[in-house]
């Protein structure tokens, strides 16, 4: 049985990611800044292997907390899965500085304070950063969200090189997924749209997402670092 963190791990890709672990047998621990959501999840699901935290990845203090308590209880981790993410939309003359700060803290700094303190309870694992289509795809009106993921895509590469031979660190990158985030796609216009740029015609969901990073957790994957995989029905070659 492996110790699994799942940061951002009430809704979305993130729920996912939980209930594929669960399946595996593995003890999974998720973070999450929304309490409601986490605790719905906890009780929907009703799992002897599953453990809530409540944490703002933003706060280093906070993920520090997090990371003594995962520390005493289980005694290391063994995968973590950097999924949280903000996203905040406005055009260039609307951004708000604090909105844009806001974004970064949580999405880039605090996945780098989780593999910071991840590494100190880690004597092997494996480490997976979700990313974006959008952190090499040129798009309007996200500009944090698409800067914060193109850095996540370096940052995990320049940390695979640290962290080898111990820890393996890769990404996925993850294209148009149904996920409470992307709202937009429940308009049935938006959706029909998308869908005519992806070459395998769907949008994706959370289990895609799930699949492949379950993968590069495995064994199966245990010569591969440093690495992006795409998940995106192909979006990336239009």
């Amino acid at each position: 049985m492996r110790n699994v963190l799942i940061t951002g791990g009430a809704q979305g890709i993130g729920k996912a990611l939980v209930e594929r672990f669960l399946v595996l047998g593995d003890q999974v621990i998720f973070c999450d800044r929304n309490n409601s959501s986490a605790t719905a999840l906890l009780q929907t699901l009703n799992h002897p292997k599953l453990t809530y935290i409540q944490v703002d990845l933003s706060d280093y203090e906070d993920v520090k907390r997090m990371f003594k308590q995962i520390r005493d209880d289980y005694g290391a981790l063994d995968i973590l899965v950097n999924n949280a993410a903000l996203q905040i939309e406005s055009s260039f003359s609307e951004i708000d500085v604090q909105d844009w700060q806001a974004v970064i803290d949580t999405n880039l700094n605090g996945t780098f304070y989780c593999i910071k303190e991840a590494a100190k309870i880690m004597h092997a694992g494996s480490i997976v950063n979700i990313s974006s289509l959008y952190s090499h795809k040129v798009r309007l009106n996200k500009f944090s969200y698409d800067a914060s993921k193109a850095a996540i895509q370096r940052m995990s590469e320049e940390f695979a090189l640290a962290l080898a031979p111990s820890i393996r660190i890769n990404t996925v990158e993850p294209g148009a997924i149904d996920t409470p985030m992307n709202q937009i796609f429940t308009q049935a216009e938006v959706r029909e749209a998308v869908i005519k740029r992806i070459p395998l015609a769907r949008i994706g969901t959370g289990n895609d997402i799930a699949k492949a990073v379950v993968f590069l957790c495995s064994d199966d994957a245990d010569y591969i670092t440093g690495s992006t995989l795409k998940v995106d029905g192909g979006r990336a070659l239009l």
